[in-house]
Formats: C-alpha cells, sequence, structure tokens
C-alpha cells in the first residue's frame, strides 16, 4: 500500500513538472530590447548596455546593500540619474530559455552579465568631476562592452522619487529616443542603520521616499505603454532585510517590505497583459559601498550580517537578470536566500506549479530551521547588550 502511494505521488509530482511550462511566462526576447534602470549602483553590475553615473558632486550618501556610496544630496532625494539602452538587435542569436540556448544567445548573455562590472571602480576618482562630466565617462566605459554598434547608451539626469511629472517626463525622452520600455529596473535605494530611538523621524520619511516612491515613480511612467504592446517586465529591488526585519533597520526594513506588497498587488493587475514583476532580494554583497556601510552599522546588526555569506556583484546581477527575463515574481540569491524565499513565499505569485510544490514542500523544514536562526539572533543581541551594561558600568566607576 505504501508504495503504491509513492509511486502515485511520484506520479503526480513528474505530471506537474511536465504542465509547469504551459503556465510559465515566455522569457522576455533580448535583441532589440529597451532597458531603463534607474539609481547607480546596480547597472555597475546589472549586465546590460545601460549608463552608470557618478555620485553627485561634493557628497555620497549611506550605501545600498551591494552597491558604492549612493549619490544622495544633503536634503535628500534619490540618485539622479536613468539610464537606458537597448540591447543589439544582431549578434544575439535566439534568447535563451529554460530548458535551452543557442550558442550566441550564452555568449551574448555572458558579455550582457559582465557590463557594468568594472564601472563602480571609478567612483573615487571620478566624485570630484562636475555631474555631466561624470555620466559622460561612466556612458563611454559602459560603452566599451557593446556587441555592436546598433547598441545605444542614453543617460538622463533626473530625481525619481520627488517630482513623478518629471521622471515621467525622461520616461518620454527616452521612449523617442530608443522606442517603447522593454524593462524596468527600479533600483533607486538606500541604507541608513541604527537603533529606533536614535533615528530621526526624518529619515523614516527619507527612506520611504526613496526606496518606495523612487521605484513607484519610474514604474508609473512605464506601464500604460508596456499594457498597450502587452509585454513587459517590471523589477524591484529590494532586500533580505526586506523579508526579514533585522535589528537596526526599523527605517529601511520597512521601507523594503513596502515594494514587496507594491509588487504583488502590481502583478495581479498586469499579469493579463503579458507583463511581470520581478522582485529580487539581494543578500550583503562585496562591494566598496558594502564596507563603508559597514562603518556606521550597530554592532548589532554586523553581527547578525556576518551569519550570512557575501555575494559578489556578478553573482548578483546575473540571478537578477535570469530572472527577470523568465520572468520569475522572486529572486533570491544563494542558499539563505532560497530559504527566506520560500518561508516567506505567503500568498505570492508562483511563476511554475514546480515552484509552488517546492515552497509547500519545504516550508515546514525551513521554518524549523529559521529558529535557529532567530535564536542566534537573539543570542547576539543579548550579549551586545550585556558587554554594553559592564562598558557603562566600568565608565561610572572609573
Amino acid at each position: 500500500m505504501l508504495l503504491l502511494v509513492a509511486t502515485f505521488f511520484m506520479a503526480f509530482v513528474l505530471l506537474l513538472y511536465m504542465l509547469s511550462p504551459l503556465i510559465s511566462p515566455k522569457p522576455l526576447a533580448l535583441p532589440g530590447a529597451h532597458v531603463v534602470v534607474s539609481d547607480p549602483w546596480l547597472c555597475r553590475h546589472l549586465p546590460g548596455p545601460l549608463g552608470c553615473p557618478e555620485p553627485a558632486p561634493g557628497w555620497a550618501g549611506p550605501a545600498t546593500e551591494t552597491g558604492p556610496p549612493s549619490a544622495f544630496p544633503p536634503n535628500g532625494g534619490s540618485p539622479a540619474a536613468v539610464h537606458t539602452g537597448t540591447v543589439p538587435a544582431e549578434g544575439l542569436g535566439d534568447p535563451p530559455s529554460a530548458a535551452s540556448g543557442s550558442s550566441r544567445a550564452r555568449k551574448a548573455g555572458r558579455a550582457l552579465q559582465g557590463l557594468g562590472s568594472r564601472c563602480w571602480r571609478q567612483v573615487k576618482r571620478e566624485q570630484r568631476r562636475p555631474r555631466t562630466d561624470r555620466l559622460l565617462q561612466a556612458k563611454k566605459e559602459i560603452e566599451k562592452h557593446s556587441i555592436n554598434d546598433k547598441q545605444v547608451v542614453l543617460c538622463i539626469s533626473v530625481d525619481v522619487s520627488q517630482d513623478y511629472s518629471q521622471v515621467e517626463n525622461v520616461i518620454k525622452q527616452a521612449q523617442e529616443k530608443l522606442g517603447p520600455v522593454d524593462m524596468l529596473v527600479n533600483c533607486a535605494g538606500m541604507s541608513i542603520s541604527g537603533k529606533f530611538e536614535d533615528l530621526e523621524v526624518s529619515t523614516f520619511e527619507r527612506l520611504m521616499s526613496i526606496n518606495y516612491l523612487g521605484s513607484v515613480y519610474p514604474s508609473r511612467a512605464v506601464i500604460t505603454t508596456m499594457k498597450e504592446r502587452r509585454v513587459g517586465r517590471i523589477v524591484f529591488l529590494s532586500s533580505q532585510a526586506g523579508q526579514v526585519g533585522l535589528f537596526g533597520f526599523t527605517a529601511y526594513s520597512s521601507s523594503k517590505f513596502a515594494i514587496r506588497g507594491l509588487a504583488e498587488a502590481l502583478q495581479m493587475e498586469v499579469k493579463p497583459y503579458n507583463i511581470y514583476v520581478t522582485v529580487a532580494y539581494p543578500p550583503d554583497t562585496d562591494t566598496p559601498g558594502f564596507a563603508e556601510e559597514n562603518k556606521t552599522k550597530p554592532l548589532e546588526t554586523r553581527l547578525i550580517s556576518e551569519t550570512t555569506s557575501i555575494c559578489t556583484p556578478e553573482q548578483v546581477a546575473r540571478q537578477i537578470v535570469r530572472d527577470a527575463i523568465h520572468g520569475n515574481f522572486n529572486s533570491s540569491i544563494g542558499s539563505d536566500g532560497y530559504m527566506l524565499s520560500s518561508l516567506t513565499c505567503g500568498m505570492a505569485p508562483v511563476t511554475s506549479i514546480t515552484e509552488g510544490l517546492q515552497q509547500v514542500v519545504t516550508m515546514g523544514l525551513f521554518r524549523m530551521l529559521s529558529l535557529f536562526y532567530l535564536r542566534s539572533f537573539d543570542t547576539i543581541i543579548r550579549r551586545c547588550m550585556v558587554e554594553r551594561t559592564k562598558h557603562e558600568i566600568t565608565d561610572k566607576t572609573a
């Protein structure tokens, strides 16, 4: 009897696996695609012919989880650029699918994945140049990786978090020059950590404006055209801190959690139009920005962060692009990322039956593992509190 049940179960799983491609979206065709990226940091690691601006002159704000110091003026605002470019219509071959891809497509894919990986290294030596010069320099750096002369890179300066009308005008300019947007990558964001009572109220407002509205405005500007054409991809950059609230991230985590709610609701609206939303949850990534961010993190936050591995920028970019092309709602990196995505899937959209089945099967086990993680986090926080108390007593008696 047990053998019969096991046989039926395996047959059911095999049937689901076979039917899965029937409900999965078709991969986005890369040749000739028009891609728009907001914010400077991801375009330095993201595959594609996209421009990379440098930080605003005279001020480098706190870094995002995977990029160099972001460009934010002292009075707030968001990185002042939108980068738009086209993927060449020739030389790519057929776009790679989940099952197979041509050798030319794979070769082009590797070229796209490597594009921009060296741009962020220009930050320090370019920091004191006027913004226009830095944009032009970054544009030239990206164009060095062009596959052919049909690729176009366009950099436009705009604050994506303050004035929707300006963002809309910039998107219109890009579409007039390069055609309708096929993929939008929302990466405008910044991270500020600190204890809840130590953070200024303005910090919460600022992070919500940049991390949330900085994604709402560009998405709002492209959605109508995507619906009319019945095709499109929209990528939102959240964070693993947008899946689990962590010590020191009361302002940052809440703004990243908001991205998830926006993405789920938007995906339900646009799916009938063959538009797919991807939410990426990048972990800590080995960049100069991450090293800079660690200098101001509370001790507890830094110790909790050290319990997980650090990814490379290329690894993060490769996974985000792959998931966006194939219309996957969740984009996670590494084993910790996979576990978090399964644990927090809730009512999130499912790209394939196989994905849904994996979540059902693994959620119980991952929940048990998460209890050990939470226990270790609590232990770290308690130890830090005890040590801090000891130092305070010692200072008083000294």
